[in-house]
């Protein structure tokens, strides 16, 4: 057993000097450790240029996002639109309009059909019209047989100034009211 272990302890001594001897006859080559520092440092900078990089791509993302929101805030910040209906022969659309809010609000009313065009032969709006707080206008028009819409804007406010609705007029001797299209 002691044979053993002083054998074991020649055999660990002789590798540990062979990786001496290894490391400080090496000729100016660089040692594995050196090696190894040297990609870590590369790949650290490589890591931080790739973070910056990321970074200021979310950061371009996130100022387009926002360009894009607040344009098409803007662009509807003062139209309210119904969905459209099909009506038919002898019937109508009319649509009506309420301020909601504190001040008087001019609100321009248009009946459109289903490209989008004015179904008003004139090509004008329904009609427009100043509403002080809390009053409601209305207009009326008898159509061809197609889909229609209406579309309110409000001149001087916000959509947020106004409720409106299309009614389905079914025509007849009592002008009965079809389906009740709100704004949106």
């Amino acid at each position: 057993m002691k044979r053993n272990i002083i054998a074991g302890a020649v055999v660990v001594a002789s590798l540990a000097g062979g990786v001496v001897s290894a490391q400080t006859g090496n000729n100016g080559n660089p040692t594995i450790l050196q090696v190894l520092e040297s990609v870590q440092t590369r790949l650290g900078s490589l890591t931080q240029s790739v973070q910056t990089s990321l970074a200021g791509l979310q950061t371009t993302l996130t100022s387009i996002q926002s360009s894009l929101v607040n344009l098409q805030a803007f662009a509807l910040s003062n139209v309210r639109f119904t969905h459209p209906i099909f009506i038919g022969d002898n019937q109508g659309v009319l649509c009506s309009v309420t301020n909601v809010a504190s001040d008087d609000r001019t609100v321009k009313v248009e009946v459109l059909n289903g490209t989008g065009a004015s179904a008003l032969l004139s090509g004008n709006p329904l009609f427009t019209q100043t509403l002080q707080p809390g009053y409601v206008s209305a207009g009326s028009v008898g159509l061809a047989r197609g889909s229609y819409y209406c579309k309110f804007t409000i001149l001087d406010g916000t959509r947020n100034d106004i409720r409106a609705s299309l009614e389905h007029l079914l025509g007849g001797p009592d002008n009965a009211i079809g389906a009740v299209v709100p704004a949106e």
